[in-house]
């Protein structure tokens, strides 16, 4: 079974994790290039969250993780990075289209769920909203984000406090 494939914004790219008998009891994630190569395996036991625009950079978590971190996990070379703070659990994450910043849904201590905007730095992060929504995503110019208000999902434009309900989609 894959789990959410994530294409880069190019095509080139696809990131997903792997479900099956195959992956693991762990489960295992891979990149493979959409031009018929041979998928590679990047990491094992997470989720494959999301991969930045230009394909070169995978976000990996794991909502039961211990040590409770987002990896940064390169798709070709590169060193894996991750990022933890104090008190968060991070649940799952997405890119900014400008591949330094990440977007992410967390358990915050005292704070319950939030969504929260870091950078690949590991800066503290900042809390966005408090708007229902575990599986947070950008859209494509940076400016606004996807999340459930009133059951429904609905546009938030970062720096307003209240969604704006987004014609022709339903709470389905």
């Amino acid at each position: 079974n894959v789990y959410n494939p994530r294409l880069s914004w190019d095509g080139s790219v696809v990131l997903f994790t792997d479900q099956s008998a195959q992956g693991g009891s762990d489960y295992s994630v891979y990149v493979r290039k959409t031009d018929g190569r041979p998928a590679v395996r990047i990491g094992g036991g997470e989720f494959g969250a999301d991969i930045t625009k230009d394909g070169k950079w995978a976000l990996l978590l794991r909502a039961d993780d211990p040590e409770k971190k987002i990896q940064i996990v390169p798709v070709g070379p590169g060193e894996t990075r991750a990022l933890h703070w104090d008190g968060f659990q991070p649940g799952w994450g997405c890119w900014f289209p400008d591949g330094e910043r990440i977007l992410f849904w967390a358990n915050e201590g005292s704070q319950g769920p939030g969504t929260y905007i870091t950078d690949r730095s590991g800066a503290t992060p900042r809390l966005v909203t408090k708007e229902g929504g575990r599986w947070p995503t950008v859209s494509p110019d940076g400016r606004s984000m996807i999340v459930m208000h009133e059951g429904k999902p609905a546009l938030l434009t970062f720096g307003e406090s209240t969604p704006k309900a987004i014609p022709g989609v339903s709470a389905d």
